[in-house]
């Protein structure tokens, strides 16, 4: 049974990508939609069906009127359209963010760029690409503020593609990031030459630093918004560590992108 359509769910013929649980990705080019479960939510380009597995069939056909898993159809008449767009606002409650992710954040993810007291400190990938990554976002936020394009460019090609995982971290930084610029109300042109530069071989993540470009984001990033501008630092902690459930680490690198970015902003102007 469908229980909503994100607003980016474009009508045509998708193959099947990738497989959890919970969620099964599928591609039409460059195009993506996601059939999740409930317990995974509403986004741009999820399509929600009640159930706590997903049964993923090869194909998926999105039509006006329905939408065909393999030979199974369902009928969207009447199905709520979810709306994944994100408003500008002002982060009042950074700071209970940033909590957040040095207490909460899982292992392994970016939330050492908050404290170094979760920088890995034994010899190997890990620390190398912490190092690197600590270098990469530096340049990368001193370029967004005040830097060239070239520089910008430059900090990008860094970090896009780093880490390991089904979307690597610097992907997942960058969609934060991304997020971030949205909510200040940054112009268009930045994010979308960010964007650019970040793109690389991995569908998955050209998808979703595509959105976060346009300033669409799922529901559970869109109640961390919320609770940025208008909640308490108790309702941050709570939307985050939502947020943080998202992946080994993605939702956390996310997070940490869009958490630095914000607090760049409030030292400087872009």
């Amino acid at each position: 049974m469908l229980i909503s359509i994100g607003d980016r769910v474009l009508p045509g013929s998708y193959e099947l990508h990738s497989r959890f649980a919970r969620v099964a990705n599928y591609t039409r080019g460059s195009r993506m939609v996601s059939l999740v479960t409930e317990a995974i939510g509403p986004g741009p380009t999820r399509i929600v069906v009640r159930s706590t597995r997903i049964n993923s069939p090869p194909t998926l056909t999105v039509s006006r009127r329905t939408i065909a898993l393999g030979p199974k159809r369902l009928r969207c008449a009447g199905i709520p359209q979810y709306a994944s767009r994100l408003r500008p606002a002002t982060p009042c409650n950074l700071a209970a963010l940033e909590r957040a992710l040095v207490s909460h954040a899982p292992p392994h993810s970016l939330a050492y760029l908050l404290d170094d007291r979760r920088m890995p400190r034994a010899p190997g990938f890990h620390r190398a690409l912490a190092l690197h990554m600590r270098l990469a976002t530096g340049r990368f936020l001193d370029a967004l503020c005040e830097g060239p394009q070239r520089c910008m460019r430059g900090a990008v090609k860094q970090i896009a593609g780093c880490g390991y995982g089904l979307t690597p971290s610097g992907d997942d930084f960058l969609a934060g990031a991304l997020l971030a610029l949205r909510l200040l109300n940054a112009p268009a042109s930045v994010g979308a030459r960010i964007a650019r530069a970040a793109k690389t071989g991995n569908a998955l993540s050209n998808h979703f630093i595509e959105l976060a470009a346009a300033g669409r984001a799922p529901e559970d990033v869109k109640q961390l918004a919320t609770a940025l501008s208008a909640g308490t630092p108790a309702d941050v902690s709570r939307a985050a560590r939502r947020v943080f459930a998202l992946g080994e680490t993605s939702g956390a690198d996310l997070c940490t992108g869009l958490a630095l970015t914000l607090r760049a902003f409030t030292r400087n102007e872009i």
